[in-house]
């Protein structure tokens, strides 16, 4: 898309460069930043990627958004997000759901046609509901 846009607006004078950047640094060098810039929601890999920018108050979509401010929330995510273990991290995303239960941001409305069907030989591989097959432990036989 970045291209296209490039070679389309080329001839009106405007000079666009073209960079992709890797999802750990846009939130901090350029969502909201850049004049111009295109993102893509499924491209989130984690759940911190998926929730932090818009859940907590310094969140880059929460301050263009909603301001949804919330200290349990805040504390919820950034303990997740500074420890690499997997349990303490899905101790922290249940305490920040429990949170927004008591004190809602916004109302998501999500909703996706969207289906998958593996061949009977193919065994344990995951469908992830951000639409990415989980392959690790996949086998065919």
């Amino acid at each position: 898309m970045g291209v296209a846009l490039q070679q389309l607006l080329q001839p009106a004078g405007f000079v666009l460069q073209v960079q992709r950047v890797p999802y750990s640094a846009y939130p901090t060098e350029v969502s909201d930043k850049a004049p111009f810039y295109i993102e893509g929601f499924f491209g989130r890999a984690t759940v911190d990627a998926s929730t932090y920018p818009f859940l907590h108050s310094k969140g880059t979509w929460n301050n263009r958004l909603w301001h949804y401010d919330n200290p349990k929330v805040d504390a919820a995510l950034a303990a997740a997000r500074l420890s690499g273990d997997p349990a303490v991290q899905k101790a922290q995303y249940v305490a920040m759901q429990q949170a927004l239960n008591d004190d809602p941001a916004i109302f998501f409305a999500y909703s996706t046609n969207f289906a998958c069907a593996y061949r009977s030989g193919v065994q344990n591989v995951k469908t992830h509901p951000m639409r990415w097959f989980d392959l690790r432990y996949g086998t065919v036989s």
